[in-house]
């Protein structure tokens, strides 16, 4: 966890790139330009560590959609009547935040 944003402009990336490559190891390093945020520098770790959470979240929410589809194809056989069309099918995973 970082406690204070370490702030630098952007045009410090010409001056001293490679201080700036060290700051990240402390955490990400906001570039300003012209006193406004432009960009955000990651050590290569802290990106992979990034990509590897979203990478699991995507895959947890690949299985609650399909745990929920399996649960609703369940309930469908058990009772027909009980069957939802595809529209609602699909409002009721948007509801979810399960549809993107």
């Amino acid at each position: 966890m970082y406690y204070a944003p370490q702030i630098e402009p952007v045009t410090k990336m010409t001056r001293d790139h490679k201080r700036l490559l060290e700051q990240t190891a402390k955490g990400p390093v906001h570039l300003t330009q012209h006193g406004v945020e432009a960009a955000v520098l990651l050590s290569a770790a802290e990106w992979r560590s990034i990509v590897q959470r979203l990478g699991r979240m995507e895959e947890l929410r690949r299985q609650v959609r399909l745990e929920r589809s399996n649960r609703a194809y369940a309930a469908w056989q058990a009772d027909p009547t009980q069957a939802v069309s595809q529209v609602e099918y699909e409002q009721m995973l948007a509801a979810a935040g399960l549809v993107e």
